[in-house]
């Protein structure tokens, strides 16, 4: 089977302030799963995603 192609990478973190804003995508009784864009915002004032995370939590 072939295999998928790889996500375009993100930029390397340039500027002067970083910013994490998280999202709660689905929550259920015992389970919730999030997502985490980090951003940079360089010296003109443009914002730009540097990294992207997901995580799910479950309680037992």
């Amino acid at each position: 089977m072939p295999r998928a192609p790889l996500p375009a990478p993100l930029e390397e973190p340039r500027g002067t302030t970083l910013t994490a804003r998280a999202e709660v995508v689905d929550a259920g009784r015992r389970q919730a799963v999030v997502r985490v864009d980090l951003t940079f915002r360089d010296d003109t004032g443009r914002e730009k995603v540097c990294a992207v995370a997901q995580g799910t939590v479950l309680t037992v």
